[in-house]
Formats: structure tokens, sequence, C-alpha cells
């Protein structure tokens, strides 16, 4: 096998360039989306933070039953919501998340 010709060369160079770029597309939608998969709880605060604002209407303590919360969560809903879950406080998002 001798020397690479030069149509060949620009054969392979086209074909390079190609495959470089559709897989250069995968590969940034997959960091894309496995950023916003790792970092969704800081971009969900920054999105939603009038959503995420605790209630300061409440000065007892901060622990209460279960009961208590599911109904000052239904207190909050429209009509027409569902509550389908409720997540209790931990170190990365301090509020209750309904």
């Amino acid at each position: 096998m001798g020397p690479i010709n030069a149509r060949s060369r620009k054969i392979l160079v086209k074909i390079h360039l190609y495959v470089g770029l559709v897989l250069g597309v995968v590969l940034a939608i997959a960091g894309l989306t496995g950023s916003l998969i790792v970092f969704w709880q800081p971009i969900d605060v920054a999105l939603n933070q009038e959503l995420l604002a605790p209630d300061h209407s409440c000065t007892e303590s901060a622990f209460r039953p279960i009961g208590d919360l599911v109904t000052a969560v239904r207190a909050k809903m429209p009509l027409s919501g569902q509550l389908s879950s409720l997540r209790v406080p931990d170190h990365e998002r301090p509020l209750l998340w309904a």
C-alpha cells in the first residue's frame, strides 16, 4: 500500500470533518443534559424563587406533625391542584417540597 494520493486524502479529511461534527453535537447534547441532571436543584431555585420562598407568617415551632403540614400545603394549593408527594427539608433543599 503506497502513500495516500491527494484525492484520497481529501475524501478522508471530509469524512473526518463530518464524523467529528456529528459526534461533537452528540457529545455537546450529552454534556448539557448531564449538567441539567446534576444541577437541577440550583437551577430550580434560580428559576422558581417565588415558589420556594418560605412562609414567614408562622412564628411557632419549626417542627410540626405531618398532618398539619399536609393541611397547610392543601390550603395554599389551587382548587384544581392535587398533592402527589411531600418531601421533607434536607441540606440541599431546606424547605418543605410538595
